[in-house]
């Protein structure tokens, strides 16, 4: 379907009317460039779902919510709403092998990454779901023909890319992982060559920009648009100390609790952290190996993206903001072709002691 602004739409199923409510994550702003939201605006899901519900629920035999919150998220709204009969959920990547049932709501979702095909069968009677049987079923690759027409379009389109992008740049010694951890040898690395390319004392990359590793090997044109796709612009500004100081603990609090949005990774400073009565501080911060202080004035490099959430990343109002005007992926691309050889480690730049 086109695209529209469609809030719902109802379906006859074998004579059963399906209403479906679209419903995504709330607040936008933290999940995306807010340049790419303009003229958009995300809707609180559980008052906007109740809204709904209520203008289709005569015109339908059961509701399903489609939604991209998260599964804690799909829980509270089925905690929170009436009328709705199933939710299929999505963002937070939950395989949930048997459906959830939440003040008598059908939680489901199939993982990600097409790894799964959920299915879902019913019986309806008196506008209610009155039994169900819910399957996942692994799509592993060798167990399914592929449909020649598609196959022939994607080996078209795959073979045109390659031709542009499978070009080696550099070599890989070690594999670049993500990891779960507060820090990552690809992210120190990324952020240590923003931070060189642009002179500054502090270089910052945000984890959730970085979408894939790269296993050890010649590392390709490719693989960097696959691991940075977004169009994240390099970017500088001046900090203090103290400010520097707001960024680092507020990393620490959020890695540390129930809102984790993946660690900042940095270079040129380095910093560590306890925990003390269930809460993260930090012990000691130390900026190009000296110990911070507080009153100077940093330059700090990472991307447009990070600076438009500062209250997310940053928790204070950036200064002297400038745009290099050269998206990240480039400037990383121009930075492994002068390294040529790559050996990146754990640089302990954050680090958890007792």
């Amino acid at each position: 379907r086109d695209f529209t602004n469609e809030q719902y739409h109802i379906y006859n199923i074998n004579n059963v009317r399906v209403g479906v409510i679209g419903l995504t994550y709330h607040p936008m702003a933290g999940m995306a460039n807010p340049t790419s939201l303009l003229g958009f605006n995300s809707l609180d899901p559980i008052e906007t779902a109740q809204k709904l519900i209520g203008q289709i629920d005569s015109l339908t035999d059961i509701i399903v919510l489609l939604t991209h919150i998260g599964i804690e998220n799909d829980r509270e709204l089925a905690r929170s709403i009436k009328g709705a009969d199933i939710i299929i959920g999505g963002h937070s990547h939950t395989r949930l092998d048997t459906a959830e049932i939440v003040n008598g709501v059908l939680i489901v979702q199939a993982g990600s990454y097409a790894r799964y095909l959920g299915r879902l069968d019913l019986s309806v009677a008196r506008d209610s779901v009155i039994a169900h049987k819910d399957t996942l079923i692994a799509l592993t690759v060798g167990n399914w023909t592929p449909n020649p027409r598609l196959q022939a379009i994607v080996d078209s389109l795959a073979a045109e890319i390659d031709a542009r992008f499978a070009v080696p740049i550099g070599t890989l010694k070690n594999d670049w992982k993500i990891g779960k951890g507060p820090e990552s040898n690809v992210g120190s690395w990324l952020a240590e060559a923003i931070r060189a390319k642009t002179g500054a004392d502090v270089g910052i990359v945000n984890s959730g920009g970085i979408r894939r590793d790269i296993p050890a090997g010649p590392i390709t044109l490719k693989d960097i648009y696959e691991m940075l796709p977004f169009d994240n612009y390099v970017t500088s500004f001046t900090c203090t100390g103290a400010e520097l100081l707001k960024i680092f603990g507020g990393e620490v609090e959020n890695e540390t609790g129930s809102s984790s949005h993946g660690a900042l990774q940095i270079s040129g400073a380095k910093y560590s952290f306890r925990m003390k009565d269930g809460k993260a501080e930090i012990v000691e911060v130390s900026v190009g190996g000296r110990k911070l202080d507080l009153a100077k004035n940093y330059k700090v490099t990472t991307i447009d993206y990070v600076i438009l959430n500062k209250d997310k990343y940053l928790h204070f109002n950036p200064r002297n903001i400038q745009s290099t005007e050269t998206l990240m992926s480039d400037m990383i691309i121009e930075a492994i072709k002068n390294a040529k050889i790559i050996d990146s480690k754990l640089e302990g730049n954050i680090r958890q002691v007792d």
